[in-house]
């Protein structure tokens, strides 16, 4: 099937989901495609996750703006069969270039955030669904992440068709990572079970919430709080875990590059968010058999869940029920086969989604 160029465009590789699932995808299509990953600056973690198959074409600008003439160039030159961008603003960017270039490019844009969810600026929120409302109709495939993030796009585009695809985020990546050794005295030996937490230290995460969820946990179990990321939220995080006098039993040791090994060897992993897109890390720790707590927040976790039949779902802000939900998931230590759950999002199903869309766009 190797005909016609993919191209994929995002600001970089530096971290997070988007980058994490078009460097993923990206390089699953380059075994059917010739494929091209355009980025503002070529800088990131994900980097090392591309394939051989994959061409990166680096415009070294610092900001998504300044990519706009040298993206509409790279399709005049290339005509690229697709090109597929991820998160707002590098959205808006692929489809002004398509409209200087001039070409047949086919633009699928790819909706990696909840925009009503977001907490940004009032004047900043409305600029970007402006943007959204003017722009995204002429992109010839619109993708969100969740059910929950198309009705949250249908408010702003009710007249545009919107597919739902998610990330791929299940691969052979995750799996060999998790076979990496751990050296740390909480997992080798383990006296007390582990609760994993994956993200960066913000409020939209909540682990202010699962901070004070853990403290009322230990007063009935002895337990393990290990909260992998970093963000500006630490000094207020680590704060708290002081004045909640649960320091000794809390670690937060920053950004690892594999969080699958401590997953592998956790006993429960919690997502507290207060919002999400898709949350990634949830995904990830059923893949590796972790079972699992989270917050019913918008979006995700409800549809990966399954409505909890994977994992408990608990209120959003409420520590005192996500207490509950730790405590008894650590109590009954649940084994399930989570199959079912992460089918949707394994690589080869993504993929397939897309090649359909291609295939179909001509």
């Amino acid at each position: 099937m190797k005909r016609g160029k993919i191209s994929f465009f995002l600001p970089s590789l530096r971290g997070g989901g988007a980058e994490r699932a078009t460097a993923v995808l990206s390089s699953g299509l380059a075994e059917y495609y010739p494929v091209d990953l355009v980025l503002s600056r070529a800088e990131g973690p994900f980097l090392k996750w591309l394939s051989p198959g994959v061409r990166v074409i680096d415009f070294k600008k610092s900001r998504v703006l300044t990519s706009t003439l040298p993206l509409a160039r790279y399709l005049r030159e290339e005509k690229p069969r697709v090109l597929i961008s991820g998160m707002t603003h590098a959205n808006i960017i692929a489809l002004w270039a398509k409209a200087l270039a001039k070409v047949k490019t086919r633009v699928f844009v790819v909706e990696h955030t909840n925009i009503t969810q977001v907490k940004i600026p009032f004047w900043e929120k409305k600029f970007f669904k402006a943007l959204m409302k003017s722009f995204y109709p002429s992109a010839d495939v619109v993708i969100a992440l969740t059910e929950d993030m198309k009705l949250e796009l249908r408010k702003i585009l009710p007249s545009v068709k919107i597919n739902v695809i998610p990330n791929p985020v299940v691969n052979e990546n995750i799996y060999s990572l998790s076979r990496e050794p751990l050296t740390h005295p909480w997992f080798s030996p383990k006296k007390y079970p582990v609760v994993l937490a994956v993200g960066r230290l913000t409020s939209a995460k909540g682990f202010d919430v699962l901070l004070k969820a853990f403290s009322i946990v230990l007063k009935g179990l002895k337990a393990r709080l290990f909260i992998l990321g970093e963000g500006p939220l630490r000094g207020e995080l680590e704060t708290l875990a002081r004045q909640l006098e649960i320091e000794d039993w809390v670690e937060m040791p920053g950004f690892v590059h594999n969080p699958y090994k401590f997953m592998a060897r956790s006993d429960l992993f919690v997502l507290s968010s207060r919002w999400e897109g898709l949350p990634t890390v949830l995904i990830e720790a059923l893949s590796l058999n972790l079972p699992v707590v989270s917050t019913d927040c918008v979006s995700g976790p409800r549809e990966i869940l399954k409505n909890g039949m994977f994992g408990k779902l608990v209120p959003v802000e409420d520590y005192i029920a996500l207490a509950k939900a730790i405590e008894e998931t650590l109590k009954e230590r649940p084994i399930k086969d989570y199959q079912e759950a992460i089918e949707p999002f394994i690589l080869e199903n993504v993929m397939n989604k897309y090649i359909s869309l291609i295939e179909g766009v001509e």
